[in-house]
């Protein structure tokens, strides 16, 4: 009788250690995925608008976005034959869910036309198709050369609004 009420008090001690912490899942704070190499596109009826490349994405599928480093956008003509321009950032993301991508500091878009837009911190709009930022610009033309702060563009550079200009000067 002894015995069995040692068995009983040893089994409640081993099953009060238990609890269901260990059965649930923790939330995962790093991503889904790492890749190398990572590419991705948009396009529409078989035309492409434009395609991105990064030396690395971080996945985060459950938040639908990805952060990118060392990476690339061909924005494309509208038959998608021709590069029309093309982005360069160090760091971004991208939301997978709309298409918009972000890049995070220095940034440069070059177009077939030599022009050159320097900035930091901007948007793609993918239901607008265009860029969008807050930051520095610079734009620099073969006519000269404009800087200011904030801006919408159109990614070849053929329309750049820039909302407030600060100075201006030629080449």
């Amino acid at each position: 009788m002894k015995i069995n009420r040692i068995i009983l008090i040893l089994l409640v001690c081993a099953f009060a250690g238990c609890s269901d912490e260990a059965l649930t899942s923790k939330p995962q704070t790093g991503p889904e995925q790492v890749l190398k190499k990572f590419t991705a596109f948009e396009s529409k009826n078989g035309i492409k608008n434009w395609t991105l490349t990064a030396r690395e994405a971080q996945i985060f599928e459950s938040q639908k976005n990805a952060k990118l480093k060392d990476f690339l956008v061909n924005f494309f003509t509208d038959d998608g034959k021709h590069i029309k321009a093309i982005l360069k950032a160090k760091s971004g993301e991208i939301d997978t869910s709309k298409n918009d991508f972000y890049t995070k500091g220095p940034t440069t878009i070059t177009s077939t036309d030599n022009t050159v837009l320097q900035s930091a911190d901007l948007r793609y709009k993918s239901d607008t198709k265009k860029i969008y930022g807050d930051s520095y610009v610079k734009l620099i033309k073969a006519d000269g050369i404009v800087e200011g702060k904030g801006l919408e563009a159109e990614p070849d550079l053929s329309s750049v609004i820039i909302k407030e200009s600060v100075a201006q000067g030629s080449k």
